[in-house]
């Protein structure tokens, strides 16, 4: 009724603002605030996203990775590795600039009108957009919010900006609002997860010294932010400059210009080996084999196993698709973590190479070629327009030619050549 009525109750938009700290002390200016809406109100976001969600999905762009089926930030990662290694592979294009922006307060800055604008100029003469845009509109308008610290609240203030936090559709719409954002040039690969941008941009031999393109895509994404009253944060937008030749680039004036880079959890450094995210990661890794050294004495081994799954296997496992092959002394360094966690857990035992545990790379090809089957079978796969074509007479993939071993290397040739020996 609510949705046919364009009509959602008062009651229903009011949020109770929870802080929680982000440290240890406890320090004013480092906490997240969580917003707790009534439960009947989400309740009714589910089923209106649940009729809509096609409709939704009509608004998003090839670039989103984020709140849709079928992709992750894994997928992401894929696809910003496996664009890196397609220009590299290029004879003309002698490095490459990856670039990350980020905007402060992005879910909260959100124009409701603009966001409205949005559906009007895209389907203003659908029936189901006319009337899910009069009930959005009421469900962006007159919310209010407080924050609540135990037992102690504050008064009540007006939301006149931003999707709302904690809610079921407000993501869906802030993927939406993004989805107006491209880039100048058709060469610039774009990498949207909700509000983390990533754009890549080829340099060419023949303008190696040329900033124009750069400064061209990067006046651009401002250009967009001011008109859609985004904020962007200088801080934590960077340059990571993807060089294998010996003449260095020149810095990208105005950013910081770094050689590693975080994105989505993932470390890619200017060499485009995995040396730098496994340091963090074995590092980070360390620090929890204490924890299981504790709990030793106090569970059992089934108990001790689940720990060890939940806070390193899991560290692990993530993204270790995009680094099918992280080269030798990669591998060798996180068997020998492994190793210490087996210790840990099961003690001296003559058979620990034989445990599942220790067997990280066939693991890592494991869940590769299952991603990459999923891809394959699933023509609406976020990934599967990355893959190689199939033969007319067989499930055989034809391969592409290939210049540097760097790309063969790379998820999509790996997991494609692994799929074709199966044959």
């Amino acid at each position: 009724m609510s949705f046919r009525t364009g009509f959602l109750p008062n009651a229903w938009k009011i949020a109770d603002i929870v802080p929680i700290p982000k440290t240890v002390p406890v320090q004013k200016d480092k906490l997240r605030p969580i917003s707790l809406l009534p439960v009947i109100s989400k309740v009714c976001e589910k089923m209106v996203l649940t009729n809509s969600y096609s409709f939704l999905m009509s608004f998003y762009d090839d670039f989103q990775f984020a709140y849709r089926k079928n992709s992750s930030t894994v997928c992401a990662l894929i696809t910003i590795h496996d664009a890196i290694l397609r220009f590299l592979d290029d004879p003309d294009i002698c490095a490459v600039r990856v670039i990350t922006f980020d905007m402060s307060h992005a879910f909260d800055s959100v124009s409701h009108f603009m966001l409205l604008q949005r559906f009007l100029e895209t389907r203003s003469q659908d029936s189901t957009c006319m009337l899910f845009i009069r009930w959005l509109t009421d469900y962006l308008s007159n919310r209010r919010q407080r924050v609540r610290l135990g037992e102690v609240t504050s008064a009540f203030c007006d939301v006149t900006s931003g999707v709302p936090q904690g809610s079921i559709l407000g993501p869906y719409l802030f993927v939406i609002f993004m989805s107006s954002y491209n880039t100048c040039y058709p060469s610039t690969k774009i990498i949207k997860y909700a509000d983390d941008v990533t754009i890549i941009i080829p340099v060419k031999k023949f303008d190696f010294y040329d900033m124009s393109h750069v400064s061209c895509e990067i006046e651009n994404f401002a250009s967009w932010c001011r008109n859609h009253r985004m904020l962007i944060n200088a801080d934590k937008t960077k340059v990571l400059n993807v060089n294998l030749s010996n003449i260095p680039l020149p810095s990208v004036p105005s950013l910081k210009n770094v050689s590693s880079l975080k994105i989505l959890g993932l470390i890619f450094n200017e060499k485009l080996t995995w040396s730098d995210h496994f340091d963090f990661m074995i590092a980070k890794l360390s620090r929890r084999l204490y924890v299981l050294r504790i709990l030793r004495q106090l569970m059992c081994h089934n108990d001790l196993v689940l720990v060890y799954n939940c806070i390193i296997r899991s560290v692990m496992d993530y993204a270790s698709p995009v680094y099918i092959n992280p080269g030798v002394s990669c591998g060798k360094r996180l068997r020998r973590l492994c190793k210490r966690a087996y210790r840990i857990i099961h003690g001296q035992d003559d058979s620990c190479n034989l445990c599942d545990m220790l067997n990280m790379t066939v693991r890592r090809e494991l869940l590769s070629m299952r991603l990459f089957q999923k891809a394959k079978d699933d023509t609406h796969h976020i990934l599967h327009r990355l893959l190689p074509h199939t033969s007319n007479r067989s499930d055989r993939l034809i391969l592409p030619t290939v210049r540097t071993t760097r790309r063969m290397q790379g998820f999509v040739f790996a997991c494609a050549m692994r799929h074709n020996e199966k044959l």
